[in-house]
């Protein structure tokens, strides 16, 4: 998988204008009397902004998982996404500036429903925009076999290195959190174990698709989900991860 930059920064820096008598020890590189020019930035260097932005199939080819680095209880939520033959373009915001964040630095997944019309069973190209920075990500095809998203059935696949998208369903504002992940009978299985959600905690009565981060080396084949003491065991999606 690979990421392009797209956006350019402005020009950071402007030619300094130095006086034939004025010098000082910020800007001398040299105690001889008769040092007078300083460092400058050349006009034309830009610097670009770096995107750690990547992305992968979930729900078996019907939700991107797209990747960015940030608190990790305040996940950036879609604000629009538009498909339009083999492009899909997707803009990110953060929450609601009442939103309380946790003040780590983490790696959060965005599940990016795909519009119709885009075949997820062709390479696409995921043109994704967030706090001023945009990145194209090349994106193979889906290998998952197509399901019924009704169905609701957990599933799972890497969304970046050593991040995997598991998601399920249920209220949109109770995400499961994980409360161990452990290996399981083999190196290729994962054992994730979901915490005791907080019963004083209000969720929405709603029915949607949630995306829970589950950190893992590469090579993750299969999840056993542990919910509430009910075993589920989930296929992931490697996606070139």
């Amino acid at each position: 998988m690979r990421t392009r930059l797209i956006l350019t920064a402005s020009v950071l820096g402007l030619a300094a204008l130095l006086s034939g008598c004025a010098t000082t020890a910020a800007t001398s590189p040299t105690n001889s009397p008769d040092a007078t020019t300083a460092p400058t930035e050349n006009p034309e260097e830009t610097t670009t902004p770096e995107a750690d932005f990547t992305a992968g199939w979930l729900a078996s080819g019907t939700m991107i998982g797209v990747v960015t680095t940030g608190s990790s209880t305040c996940v950036p939520i879609v604000e629009s996404v538009e498909g339009s033959g083999d492009t899909v373009t997707v803009t990110l915001a953060d929450p609601e500036p009442s939103t309380p964040c946790t003040r780590d630095l983490q790696p959060r997944i965005t599940g990016v429903g795909l519009p119709e019309g885009v075949d997820a069973t062709k390479p696409l190209v995921l043109d994704v925009t967030y706090n001023d920075i945009t990145a194209s990500i090349d994106l193979a095809a889906s290998t998952a076999p197509a399901t019924d998203p009704l169905e609701m059935a957990p599933s799972a696949g890497y969304a970046g290195p050593n991040t995997i998208g598991l998601v399920t369903y249920g209220s949109s504002t109770c995400v499961p959190t994980v409360e161990s992940a452990e290996p399981g009978d083999d190196a290729s299985n994962l054992v994730v174990t979901f915490a005791t959600p907080d019963a004083n905690k209000p969720c929405t009565m709603d029915m949607a698709s949630r995306v829970t981060v589950v950190h893992a080396d590469s090579g993750v084949k299969t999840l056993t989900v542990v919910d509430a003491g009910t075993e589920t065991a989930v296929d992931v999606l490697a996606n070139g991860f």
